[in-house]
């Protein structure tokens, strides 16, 4: 029993068990990210942890000279065969590494669908059971006695045993902890015997240089994208590129329409103090 229970918290467990990121990062061909919108979308290459399984699946050994793929500071591994269809490659690279989940996948399906049929046929089954039996009214309605309505109760019997077999038959199919694990590291990992870590970099530096691009055509969007330090000068290279047109104005303001304003502002004031307005005027001068 002890053994089964950790084999079921092994297989619920994420890949962090078997692939987990180790420290430092492999320069590829496109340099580090240069912007926000690059960060988003930028794909680290870094030495990661894995765990090879041998081909009968009983023995098992630890090895750090893989390569995983992780988003800017991230620390859990990226899908290799998700992100080709998110546009990583054509390279050759990939292939086997779609081919060595894809069993493993489709069985993972087979046995969840099966597992879930299962218990919901079971679930039925002790529905349509319980409601087989019936109490009945008797005697006139002083007494009462349950009875069995055996057409339900064989139905649900049935539909338990069915539900029963079902979930056998997808815990059969489930993927045993080896599978996993070695599906874990096609899934996630390049591992240098079959991926040449020249060709991984290549790989990478292509995809990445495919998000700068991608961002580059943003035009003056990308300004947005810049880091914290340069979007702080932002708003300072706005106002002076404003600023000019509002002085501007404030010249013709001062120069040749300002008796026009005052007079247009001060309209109600010279009918009260016509007399006081020269007086003031002749002071100041």
């Amino acid at each position: 029993m002890r053994r089964s229970g950790v084999g079921v918290l092994l297989l619920c467990a994420g890949c962090s068990l078997t692939v987990s990121r180790l420290d430092g990062e492999v320069e590829t061909p496109a340099g580090p990210a240069r912007t926000e919108c690059e960060e988003d979308r930028w794909l680290v290459l870094a030495p990661t942890r894995a765990v090879a399984v041998s081909p009968e699946g009983t023995n098992s050994e630890p090895r750090r000279d893989s390569l995983g793929l992780y988003s800017v500071g991230g620390e859990r591994p990226k899908s290799i065969t998700r992100l080709e269809r998110q546009g990583l490659g054509p390279s050759p690279l990939l292939p086997p590494h779609r081919e060595g989940t894809r069993v493993y996948d489709r069985d993972r399906v087979l046995s969840a669908s099966l597992g879930s049929a299962g218990m919901i046929l079971m679930g039925v089954g002790a529905g349509v059971l319980a409601s087989a039996f019936e109490t009945v009214t008797v005697g006139g309605g002083s007494e009462t006695e349950q009875r069995v309505n055996k057409g339900r109760g064989v139905g649900g019997a049935m539909l338990i045993g069915v539900g029963l077999g079902t979930g056998i038959g997808g815990l059969a199919l489930a993927p045993t902890i080896a599978e996993r694990t070695r599906a874990q590291a096609y899934r996630y990992t390049f591992v240098p015997e079959n991926d040449p870590p020249e060709e991984v970099k290549a790989l990478v530096g292509a995809y990445n240089e495919n998000a700068r691009a991608e961002c580059g055509r943003g035009g003056d969007e990308s300004l947005r994208d810049k880091p914290l330090g340069d979007e702080t000068e932002r708003p300072s290279s706005t106002d002076d590129n404003e600023a000019p047109a509002e002085e501007a104005a404030e010249p013709e303001a001062d120069d040749e329409n300002a008796p026009a304003a005052g007079a247009g502002q001060e309209a109600a004031e010279p009918e009260t103090d016509d007399e006081n307005t020269p007086a003031g005027d002749a002071k100041e001068e």
